[in-house]
């Protein structure tokens, strides 16, 4: 039986870890969402930068606009880079949160069929007790009778 109370401790203790990692996938989820959305809205924000540019450079600038200009779109393309950064590690953090979760829920998998099989055990070993005391109930009644006649 304490074979069997381990288990369930131990089954316990994995589910409270595997809670703890599905909050922690859900955090990175979160925080791949939101650098996703900034990485939209940094090459949104340069395409629609650029298209008016486009649009206002036809009608003439002076080079010290074009300078500011090129100066501005090379720190945007510098944020979308350390952007792109961000978001390739927050898909790596979400990938491994993932492979963790997916572990803890195999673990706990297989802990249960474990618990199963001890439970069906012990099941079983009940059951042939009670078959063996029923026998031996029934022979000692069997001898008595026969004793008496």
């Amino acid at each position: 039986m304490s074979a069997l109370k381990s288990i369930v401790f131990a089954i316990s203790v994995a589910c409270k870890k595997r809670d703890g990692l599905v909050q922690m996938l859900n955090r990175y989820q979160r925080v791949y969402a939101h650098a996703k959305d900034q990485m939209m809205e940094l090459n949104s924000y340069a395409g629609e930068t650029n298209e008016k540019w486009r649009v206002s450079s036809q009608a003439g600038t002076s080079p010290e606009l074009m300078c500011h200009h090129y100066q501005f779109m090379a720190r945007l393309e510098d944020a979308i880079s350390l952007q792109t950064e961000v978001l390739k590690k927050a898909e790596v953090d979400v990938q491994n949160s993932q492979q963790k979760f997916l572990a803890a829920e195999v673990r706990i998998a297989s802990l249960e069929l474990m618990q199963k099989k001890m439970q069906s055990g012990i099941d079983f070993l009940k059951v042939r007790k009670e078959q063996k005391q029923t026998d031996e109930f029934a022979a000692s009644r069997r001898i008595s009778i026969y004793e008496t006649v």
